[in-house]
Formats: structure tokens, sequence, C-alpha cells
């Protein structure tokens, strides 16, 4: 018997509002800028957004290049990608033991 593996694809498992953005401070919290990127790709794709690409004035391949890490997004790219899901960019104090120099 042989099983079939599927990429995992987290807009799978994103089914409300809650997960989505639950996701996506997670993933702020611990990704890098590539991350970002896809989860914001993913909150797009569970919500049937048709063209997220477009909608954002980008071309398909490089929102692809940038959610993959090939390019690395800027804060002014994940600002407008969230603008257009609705949501915005903030940010949260941390804890002392939490910070280290950039």
């Amino acid at each position: 018997m042989t099983h079939e593996l599927r990429e995992y694809d987290p807009a799978e498992f994103l089914d409300s509002e809650e997960a989505m953005v639950g996701y996506l401070n997670a993933t702020c919290e611990d990704g890098n800028e590539s991350e970002i990127a896809a989860a914001l790709c993913a909150v797009a794709r569970a919500r049937g957004v048709i063209d997220f690409a477009a909608l954002i004035g980008m071309g398909e391949a490089d929102i692809q290049k940038a959610s993959t890490g090939e390019t690395k997004p800027d804060f002014a790219l994940l600002s407008k990608m969230a603008a257009a899901l609705g949501l915005r960019l903030s940010f949260a104090k941390t804890k002392p033991q939490d910070r280290t120099a950039a």
C-alpha cells in the first residue's frame, strides 16, 4: 500500500478570522520577511481571494519570489499585502529577554 504525500498548505486550516490572525501573529513573532509574505498569501488563499498579486499591483511571479525567499520583501510590500486583506501591521513591546541587537 502506498500513500500519496501532498504539499502542506496552511490555508486549508485557516477557517476563521481568529485562526488567520493567530497564524499571522505567530509568523511575525518567529518568521523572516519571506515567511511573513508566505503567511499573508496563505490568508489570501484561505479567504478565496482571486488574483492576490493583481490586487496589490504585482505580478504572480513577483509574489512567488517574495514568499519563497528568492527575493526579500520590504516593509512597504508586506504592509501593502496586509492592507489588501483588510489588515495592518502593528508592533508590540517585547520582554527584555526577547530583545536582541539587530
